[in-house]
């Protein structure tokens, strides 16, 4: 049997179908897929040789950000120092993928599958970074990504956080472990860790007194792929393929 491409069109139907709402998603150059919580638009990349698999895996983690993460959730961030908003974002990443794998179980090997070819496109920028130098929280967004490809060690009181973020349900407590998570940072680690890998901001392309209405599949370079393909004038950013 003939197998069909499927379109970006066909893709986009298939994001607002799962997260049960007319979503406006436009396809550009992205270092990252992102979904707006406030204005209901999912963002996602066009890169060179991008498979279904990690086609699957933004989509449904960004439907994941639809479905789960409430509008009014980026409010939690004011009031908090440099970085606040990348460690909801890493949290609430963590939180989202589970429910949605549960929510579409079928999806569990997209998110197998879509992470690898991550690692393979270097997509989080490893091989140009010393690991055992990131702060708690990148190791972390790395830990429930990408965890069986990398080496990572956490201590016991760093463990507890991890077994904290397994268990979250609610944004509620993804607050209360963020805030737990940032006061441990600050006493414990340096503002180089803070601040260097402060992926959050670079790729929401946000300041510290804006509204985190992104979230985005955060990187700890904050650098992305790098391997978009040349757009047509449709596919430039802000035109939606809706």
């Amino acid at each position: 049997m003939e197998h069909k491409l499927v379109t970006k069109e066909q893709k986009s139907i298939l994001a607002k179908l799962l997260a049960s709402e007319n979503l406006i998603v436009e396809h550009g150059n992205y270092n990252t897929a992102s979904f707006d919580v406030k204005n209901r638009v999912l963002r996602l990349p066009i890169w060179k040789e991008m498979s279904g698999s990690l086609y699957d895996l933004l989509v449904l983690h960004e439907v994941g950000h639809a479905l789960f993460t409430p509008e009014e959730g980026y409010h939690d961030a004011e009031g908090y120092g440099r970085g606040f908003k990348s460690f909801l974002n890493v949290v609430e990443d963590a939180r989202i993928e589970r429910k949605i794998k549960a929510k579409f179980p079928g999806g569990r090997r997209s998110f197998v599958d879509g992470y690898k070819n991550l690692m393979d496109r270097d997509f989080f920028g490893l091989s140009k970074n010393d690991i055992s130098k990131y702060g708690l929280i990148d190791k972390i967004n790395l830990h429930f990504k990408v965890g069986d490809y990398v080496d990572l060690t956490f201590d016991n009181e760093e463990q507890s956080f991890l077994d904290r973020i397994d268990k979250a349900d609610t944004w509620k407590t993804v607050v209360e472990i963020c805030k737990d998570l940032y006061k441990y940072a600050k006493e414990n680690e340096s503002e180089t860790d803070m601040s260097d890998h402060d992926f959050g901001e670079m790729m929401m392309g946000d300041d510290d007194d804006s509204e985190m209405d992104d979230l985005d599949i955060s990187l700890p370079s904050g650098k992305g792929d790098g391997s978009e393909e040349e757009e047509s004038e449709k596919d430039k950013p802000g035109t939606s393929s809706s």
